[in-house]
Protein backbone atom coordinates (compact mmCIF):
# COMPACT_ATOMS: atom_id res chain seq x y z
CA UNK A 1 0.00 0.00 0.00
CA UNK A 2 1.52 3.09 -1.26
CA UNK A 3 1.10 6.23 0.98
CA UNK A 4 2.53 9.96 -0.36
CA UNK A 5 5.07 9.85 2.45
CA UNK A 6 6.08 6.73 1.20
CA UNK A 7 6.53 8.13 -2.22
CA UNK A 8 8.04 11.47 -1.08
CA UNK A 9 10.58 9.01 0.79
CA UNK A 10 11.43 6.86 -2.34
CA UNK A 11 12.12 10.13 -4.12
CA UNK A 12 14.74 11.58 -1.39
CA UNK A 13 16.13 8.20 -1.77
CA UNK A 14 16.10 8.59 -5.33
CA UNK A 15 17.82 12.48 -5.23
CA UNK A 16 20.64 10.64 -2.86
CA UNK A 17 21.11 7.87 -5.83
CA UNK A 18 21.35 10.74 -8.05
CA UNK A 19 23.37 13.32 -6.39
CA UNK A 20 26.29 10.44 -5.59
CA UNK A 21 26.64 9.17 -9.17
CA UNK A 22 29.91 10.13 -11.00
CA UNK A 23 28.99 13.43 -13.41
CA UNK A 24 30.73 11.22 -16.47
CA UNK A 25 30.28 14.59 -18.73
CA UNK A 26 32.69 16.55 -16.56
CA UNK A 27 35.55 15.88 -18.55
CA UNK A 28 33.72 17.43 -21.64
CA UNK A 29 33.12 20.79 -20.15
CA UNK A 30 35.41 24.19 -20.56
CA UNK A 31 36.84 25.19 -17.29
CA UNK A 32 35.64 28.83 -16.46
CA UNK A 33 39.43 30.29 -15.95
CA UNK A 34 41.51 28.40 -18.40
CA UNK A 35 42.60 25.15 -18.64
CA UNK A 36 45.08 25.79 -15.06
CA UNK A 37 43.65 23.77 -11.97
CA UNK A 38 43.26 26.50 -9.45
CA UNK A 39 45.94 27.89 -6.64
CA UNK A 40 45.28 26.60 -3.27
CA UNK A 41 44.71 29.68 -0.75
CA UNK A 42 45.24 27.27 2.24
CA UNK A 43 48.84 25.46 2.18
CA UNK A 44 47.05 22.77 4.02
CA UNK A 45 45.05 22.42 0.67
CA UNK A 46 48.18 22.34 -1.32
CA UNK A 47 50.00 19.39 0.61
CA UNK A 48 46.28 17.61 1.04
CA UNK A 49 46.61 17.89 5.06
CA UNK A 50 43.15 18.30 5.31
CA UNK A 51 40.29 15.80 5.75
CA UNK A 52 39.57 13.55 2.85
CA UNK A 53 36.43 13.06 1.63
CA UNK A 54 35.25 9.60 0.41
CA UNK A 55 32.25 8.90 -2.13
CA UNK A 56 30.40 5.64 -1.13
CA UNK A 57 29.06 4.39 -5.00
CA UNK A 58 25.16 3.68 -4.77
CA UNK A 59 24.00 -0.01 -5.35
CA UNK A 60 22.54 -1.23 -8.18
CA UNK A 61 19.46 -1.95 -6.38
CA UNK A 62 19.29 1.78 -5.07
CA UNK A 63 19.72 2.56 -8.39
CA UNK A 64 16.78 0.59 -10.11
CA UNK A 65 14.57 2.09 -7.05
CA UNK A 66 16.10 5.48 -8.57
CA UNK A 67 15.02 4.78 -11.85
CA UNK A 68 11.45 3.59 -11.04
CA UNK A 69 11.41 7.16 -8.91
CA UNK A 70 12.17 8.93 -12.17
CA UNK A 71 9.58 7.22 -14.31
CA UNK A 72 7.06 7.89 -11.89
CA UNK A 73 8.16 11.46 -12.05
CA UNK A 74 7.61 11.28 -15.52
CA UNK A 75 3.49 11.06 -15.00
CA UNK A 76 3.91 14.40 -14.07
CA UNK A 77 3.77 17.56 -15.09
CA UNK A 78 6.97 19.64 -15.52
CA UNK A 79 6.20 22.21 -12.83
CA UNK A 80 4.99 19.77 -10.05
CA UNK A 81 8.22 17.31 -11.41
CA UNK A 82 10.67 19.95 -10.44
CA UNK A 83 8.71 21.14 -6.83
CA UNK A 84 8.83 17.65 -5.54
CA UNK A 85 12.79 16.86 -6.96
CA UNK A 86 14.02 19.70 -5.26
CA UNK A 87 12.29 19.65 -2.03
CA UNK A 88 13.10 16.17 -1.84
CA UNK A 89 16.93 17.17 -2.68
CA UNK A 90 16.98 19.59 0.21
CA UNK A 91 16.28 23.12 -1.84
CA UNK A 92 14.83 25.51 0.24
CA UNK A 93 10.91 26.34 -0.63
CA UNK A 94 12.02 29.93 -0.88
CA UNK A 95 14.21 28.90 -3.81
CA UNK A 96 12.10 27.06 -5.31
CA UNK A 97 8.81 29.22 -5.40
CA UNK A 98 11.51 31.80 -6.83
CA UNK A 99 12.43 29.87 -9.39
CA UNK A 100 8.92 28.70 -10.77
CA UNK A 101 7.25 31.64 -9.91
CA UNK A 102 4.33 30.82 -7.35
CA UNK A 103 4.09 31.13 -3.99
CA UNK A 104 5.63 29.01 -0.99
CA UNK A 105 2.35 27.56 0.05
CA UNK A 106 1.66 26.45 -3.90
CA UNK A 107 4.94 24.53 -4.27
CA UNK A 108 3.48 22.66 -0.93
CA UNK A 109 0.33 22.15 -2.88
CA UNK A 110 1.91 21.14 -5.89
CA UNK A 111 4.03 18.32 -3.70
CA UNK A 112 1.00 17.00 -2.40
CA UNK A 113 -0.91 16.74 -5.20
CA UNK A 114 1.51 15.23 -6.83
CA UNK A 115 2.54 12.86 -4.50
CA UNK A 116 -0.82 11.79 -4.03
CA UNK A 117 -1.59 11.05 -7.55
CA UNK A 118 1.67 8.73 -7.66
CA UNK A 119 0.19 6.75 -4.62
CA UNK A 120 -2.80 6.47 -6.37
CA UNK A 121 -1.42 5.39 -9.62
CA UNK A 122 0.92 2.61 -7.88
CA UNK A 123 -2.30 1.11 -5.84
CA UNK A 124 -4.16 0.15 -9.02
Amino acid sequence: MWTPELVFDRVKAAARVWRALPDIESRFRVPKSGSWPGFPDNPDEAFNYNTATVRVAPSMEAIDDAEDVWGWLGWLSQDSRKAVFLLASGVPVKRIARKLSVNRSTVYRMKDRALTYISQVLNK
